[in-house]
């Protein structure tokens, strides 16, 4: 099975696809945006990256790839997020700006 590349919350629906390089170079901002929003989560419950990859169950490396805004998050990690940080998805992602479809 693939892993999820990216994220989408549209309309109360969430949509996910999978890798491509075409897509990770059109959805920087975005990465950095939900990096960002991570980095502030964290720093606000006083988290290391560590406590919270522990938490999470996901390496630290990859807290720290996300906040960096060099990878997506899997839908797997978003949910493991919510539940570390006691939100839901849609708080999580709330004030999130996505991308539109490449035509």
């Amino acid at each position: 099975m693939n892993s999820i590349f990216a994220l989408y919350y549209v309309s109360g629906m969430i949509y996910y696809f999978y890798p491509s390089n075409k897509m990770k170079k059109k959805y920087p901002i975005q990465l950095k945006q939900f990096g960002e929003k991570i980095k502030e989560l964290r720093n606000t419950e006083e988290l290391t990256q560590y406590q919270l990859a522990k938490k999470c169950s996901i390496d630290t490396r990859t807290i720290q790839r996300i906040e960096a805004g060099e990878i997506a998050a899997g839908l797997h990690v978003v949910f493991s997020l919510a539940q570390a940080f006691d939100i839901s998805v849609s708080k999580l992602l709330e004030n999130i700006t996505f991308a539109k479809k490449p035509k």
